[in-house]
């Protein structure tokens, strides 16, 4: 629950954690980048790296003064230049109001791009928050994407579209 809250069902709160991963980007097919970077995220995944983050991010920086919080985040945040998030969504149909939730998207502001994948439904769907006057070919990086997603369907003998 979120800091300070005291009834969990009133609280918006995430319970995830930060895990910096240096990926694989020089393999020269896209095969080879999923399969390393598969193997590597495996032993992350699995490791006491994951919860002493989880654990520092929970307990160690709420103790922290506000402004060292600040600090530890800028330091973290220069070292980075991408954040990539995910949420396994529900498999199933979602209803808000008696309409069905035909997507969803995760967009929040951070001081570095965001890329983040919602599951709805057996769909995934995706965004990337940027600063054009940082990153200012922005607009470039989806065709990337879906070439590399191709790329990896006619490797894996699957046809079609990626989008």
């Amino acid at each position: 629950a979120a800091v300070g809250c005291a009834d969990p069902w009133d609280c918006l709160s995430n319970d995830w954690t930060f895990v910096s991963c240096a990926l694989d980007t020089s393999s020269d097919a896209a095969s080879a980048r999923l399969h390393a970077n598969a193997r590597y995220l495996s032993v992350v995944r699995d490791s006491a790296h994951v919860a002493a983050c989880y654990q520092f991010s929970q307990e160690g920086m709420p103790a922290l003064p506000v402004k060292q919080q600040q600090e530890l985040h800028r330091a973290l945040f220069e070292e980075h230049a991408l954040v990539f998030g995910n949420i396994p969504g529900p498999s199933e149909e979602v209803f808000v109001f008696g309409q069905q939730v035909r997507a969803l998207q995760v967009v929040f502001q951070t001081l570095i791009p965001h890329v983040f994948a919602l599951s709805l439904n057996g769909m995934i769907y995706m965004n990337m928050v940027a600063d054009p006057d940082v990153l200012p070919e922005v607009e470039t990086l989806p065709n990337f994407f879906i070439q590399e997603l191709a790329e990896l369907g006619l490797s894996f003998g699957v046809a079609g579209d990626p989008v």
